[in-house]
Parts: C-alpha cells; structure tokens; sequence
C-alpha cells in the first residue's frame, strides 16, 4: 500500500502497533507496506480511520490527505497542529497517545460537537 508506511511513521508508530490496533500481525503490516499482500477493503476502511484519512489516499487514488477542510481550522487548531509538527519523534508519539485518551473522553466529543466553543480558547 502505497502510503501506509509514510503515514504510520509520521505518527511514530511501529508496525507492531499498527498491528495490535489492527489485530494483525507486525508481519502482515510489513507486507502491506513492501506491496506482498493487500489489505481487505475492511482493513483498508480501518487503517483510512486510525490514520483520518481516506482509502482513496492510503491507495494512491488521490493527493488529499486528510478529508478536513484546512481552511475552517481554528486558530487552536492550527497552533496544536503547529507545535506537532515541530516536535521531536518521541514527544509526538506522547502526543498521539494523549490524543488518542482525550477522544474517547466525553468532555472532548462535546467540544468536537460545537467548534464555535473552541474558537473562544
């Protein structure tokens, strides 16, 4: 697959890890990123959500990385995305981890629901 390792190493994340999210082995994601296997189209649809990007770009099918509009992002936004993309390898794996804890908290699907709220900060 075209992109996958590209996108998984930008996130510093070990193909063991993409695996476990997966339940897939770190050899199966090995294959998928040096083109000896493919992924079923479920495992696609999952590995575009992990990484919040389309299977369109995982194949190559499209240039457009993420499905968000650039152009609505807050000022937060666009500071938090800023700061990641300046950081050291470890402290974006930090990053993605505490990311990955805040999303599934309440308070952070709330905030998700209404962007205005989060322009104010």
């Amino acid at each position: 697959m075209i992109r996958l390792k590209l996108l998984r190493s930008e996130r510093v994340m070990s193909q063991k890890e993409l695996g476990e999210k997966l339940t897939l082995s770190q050899q199966s994601i090995h294959k998928y990123e040096t083109g000896q296997a493919e992924p079923d189209i479920n495992t696609l649809i999952k590995i575009a959500d992990i990484f919040h990007t389309s299977v369109d770009y995982l194949i190559g099918h499209d240039s457009i990385y993420l499905n968000h509009d650039f152009n609505k992002i807050s000022n937060v936004e666009r500071m938090i995305l800023e700061t990641f993309r300046n950081s050291s390898p470890e402290l974006r794996k930090s990053l993605c981890i505490l990311f990955e804890k805040l999303s599934t908290s309440e308070n952070i699907n709330n905030a998700a629901e209404d962007p205005e709220k989060n322009e104010e900060l």
